[in-house]
């Protein structure tokens, strides 16, 4: 609501008002609003900045270990799918026996052992790696051939552990935190089946123990702080990591669990924070849904931060500077914003884009009287520019028309004639045939009674192209189509499809090696025709490509075409579709060079007269 007054009131005040009253009001403003704001300013006092700090600094070191987390159980997994891959590539098993007279179960052995020596020897961190038969039967291990020193394994935690392994039968990951040993070596450890991606069965299994080190470096940014905590829980509540070391592998107090966690799982949130009496409690659900991450600072250490006096004086300071940056810089946008628009608007313009809408605005005088000049002067532009494009295509249609007009067509007619029969009489078909399609071209492109002709008429003509391409190219061109019945009644320009198959020839077989393909669709889709050019030759230059896609952009935003050639090409073929079918016409071309151009027009299925 109060936005709205102070723009209703600025409006009042300074709208068609000259730039000098704008900036005096301005002035008057900026001096007298800071004044009164600051006074008042001055008995607020806050302490929620530093606290604030203190939770977004928390909330951004817990993504960073929720990342770190996942990279963690990520790279495990990794190491599980190559292992995996390596057991059925190479058509290794996983025997639960070993007879060292059957050289092939050895050698699956050596193998095995050989690829757990290469990982654990690539990561410095692990302590052990054991594979498992499906049935649970230890086959092999990989441990550090520097010390050899090699765990018992005989915990009561890791007899649990061996038989959650036996019991994972899915393809996923498992992991836990519990001493290895009676002598109480804690590590991480995790585990996942390998399973024959052919058959969906599990082969067996494999276990990576891991030094708890580098599972609680993960925790590390968020312990460096003095008096925080942070500790990872399993849903079933233990303890997987805690800052106290001496924590890890118990069971957390249901009850504290139930009360930090129970918001989290009713909301469905993943982040939740909460304060009690001494600390500020951040309840973390991990990607996996398996485990929370619960840290927490102590209030005492956020207090200590807060220094009254010192953030009063910081606090007016900089809700004075703010209010005054602020104020000055909506003003300042106020009186520079239709001088920037209207600059932005000449720019465009002066790139080519004459449709361009040229802004009014009435905040003053100055920049009303130039808007409104500007777009008058725009108007006469485009008008003279659109009398000088289509006194171009006229010329160039006479041009073109009278050029036709010199040969005399029955001339050519008659001596394309005598060739036909003469070659029938010779009994040479192949000259006969070449001779008639041409004949045919001929009559078909200096035929001025129409510029708009059957899809029908089109695709005859380009089979008359197609037979004397075939003549000269022989083997080496190969001709497809694919052409819808439906589509030969709708209308079409004249001599549209001849010119793209040329250039699809020109660049799809005079420059290809071997054998080249030129492919002709046409097909009707509901209420548009779409026609697809396609070959597999040398395709576009990467410059002409882009040339020609900025001939586009212009010719979409301007009426002007640039003098070129007289010849009917690529970019003559897509201005008589535009003036015809206007923004319906969709004309792309997709070209990889070395493999081919495919060009597809679509336009409005519009019936022939």
């Amino acid at each position: 609501m109060i936005p709205k007054i102070v723009h209703s009131l600025l409006n009042r005040a300074l709208n068609k008002k000259s730039i000098q009253f704008q900036m005096f009001f301005t002035f008057m403003i900026i001096t007298l609003i800071p004044i009164v704001i600051v006074g008042y300013i001055t008995f607020r006092v806050s302490s929620a900045t530093i606290a604030q700090e203190v939770k977004n600094s928390n909330e951004q070191l817990m993504e960073e270990i929720v990342s770190n987390y996942e990279l963690y159980f990520h790279n495990i997994e990794i190491d599980a799918n190559k292992f995996a891959s390596q057991m059925v590539n190479n058509n290794i098993r996983l025997n639960e026996k070993v007879y060292f007279f059957d050289t092939f179960i050895v050698e699956n052995i050596m193998e095995i052992n050989d690829y757990l020596h290469s990982t654990f020897e690539a990561t410095g961190n692990f302590l052990s790696i054991r594979v498992f038969s499906d049935n649970g039967h230890f086959i092999s291990s990989a441990f550090n051939k520097e010390t050899y020193e090699v765990y018992s394994y005989n915990s009561e935690a890791d007899l649990i552990w061996r038989n959650a392994m036996l019991n994972n039968r899915e393809d996923k990951l498992i992991f836990d935190v519990h001493p290895i040993n009676r002598e109480g070596l804690m590590s991480l450890v995790a585990s996942k089946p390998v399973i024959n991606p052919f058959s969906g069965k599990r082969m067996g299994y494999i276990s990576f123990d891991k030094e708890l080190e580098s599972f609680a470096s993960l925790f590390q940014p968020f312990e460096k702080r003095d008096g925080s905590t942070i500790q990872l829980i399993s849903k079933e509540g233990k303890i997987l990591y805690h800052t106290d070391r001496a924590q890890i592998g118990k069971i957390a107090s249901p009850a504290w669990l139930a009360k930090t966690t129970a918001s989290l799982t009713s909301t469905g949130e993943e982040d939740l924070e909460t304060v009690d009496r001494d600390n500020m409690v951040l309840t973390s659900m991990m990607p996996n849904k398996d485990a929370y991450m619960v840290s927490s600072v102590p209030l005492s250490i956020i207090n200590s931060q807060v220094d009254s006096i010192r953030n009063i004086t910081i606090s007016i300071m900089l809700l004075s500077i703010l209010l005054v940056f602020g104020l000055s810089f909506v003003l300042s946008l106020y009186i520079s914003r239709p001088i920037k628009q209207l600059s932005k608007a000449m720019q465009q313009v002066e790139r080519g884009r004459l449709t361009t809408n040229i802004p009014i605005s009435e905040s003053n005088l100055e920049t009303w009287l130039l808007s409104k000049s500007f777009e008058s002067m725009l108007g006469r532009i485009k008008q003279l520019v659109k009398t000088q494009y289509e006194m171009e295509l006229h010329k160039k249609d006479a041009e073109l028309k009278a050029l036709m007009m010199q040969i005399n067509p029955h001339f050519l007619y008659n001596t394309l004639e005598v060739i036909s029969g003469i070659a029938d009489y010779e009994r040479v078909t192949q000259i006969s045939d070449i001779t008639q399609s041409l004949s045919k071209m001929l009559r078909y492109n200096i035929d001025l009674k129409s510029e708009e002709v059957r899809i029908a008429e089109e695709i005859d003509n380009c089979n008359n192209f197609f037979l004397i391409l075939k003549s000269r190219f022989e083997d080496k061109l190969q001709v497809e189509q694919d052409i819808d019945r439906e589509a030969l009644p709708f209308k079409i320009l004249k001599i549209t499809l001849q010119p793209l198959i040329e250039n699809a020839v020109k660049h799809g077989v005079e420059k290809k090696l071997g054998q080249a393909t030129v492919r002709l669709d046409v097909r009707k889709e509901k209420d548009e025709i779409v026609i697809r050019i396609v070959d597999n030759g040398t395709g576009f230059d990467p410059e002409a490509l882009e040339e020609f896609e900025r001939f586009k952009h212009q010719s979409d935003t301007t009426f002007y075409e640039p003098a070129g050639g007289r010849k009917v090409g690529l970019k003559n073929v897509y201005m008589r579709l535009k003036i015809l079918f206007g923004d319906q016409l969709d004309f792309a071309i997709r070209s990889v060079e070395g493999e081919g151009t495919a060009i597809t027009i679509r336009f409005p299925a519009i019936p022939a007269k």
